[in-house]
């Protein structure tokens, strides 16, 4: 496993860590179809169904974190959504979440950011 997909995994971990500690039940982790992936699938608080996707930067990076999904990606999650929901059709009710992780590498901290698409 290469460094990208190391980094990748461990935060998608913190972020599974951090919804779970605020609450959430995390059902599924990297669920992968033809049409791309979904980071996680939870029921938040509330009991509903939350597809969340995770992006990570840099604290120096020049990209603001919510800038880090393309129009593409997010064509192909909602494809990849469809497909889950195709396929679990007592599903009345959900919402995409975007949780961006900034890492700030000289004080080895994560801030969590999260936002409702």
């Amino acid at each position: 496993m290469g460094y990208s997909q190391t980094r990748g995994k461990y935060v998608e971990d913190l972020v599974r860590m951090h919804l779970y500690v605020e609450g959430w039940d995390v059902l599924r982790q990297n669920f992968h179809s033809r049409y791309g992936e979904i980071d996680l699938i939870c029921r938040d608080p509330t009991g509903q169904l939350v597809f969340v996707e995770v992006k990570s930067i840099s604290d120096k990076s020049y990209l603001d974190i919510w800038e880090t999904v393309s129009e593409v990606k997010l064509r192909r999650l909602m494809r990849t959504i469809e497909y889950w929901l195709l396929n679990h059709a007592s599903i009345e009710s959900w919402y995409l979440d975007f949780v961006g992780v900034v890492y700030n590498r000289e004080q080895n901290k994560y801030q969590i950011l999260q936002t409702r698409l």
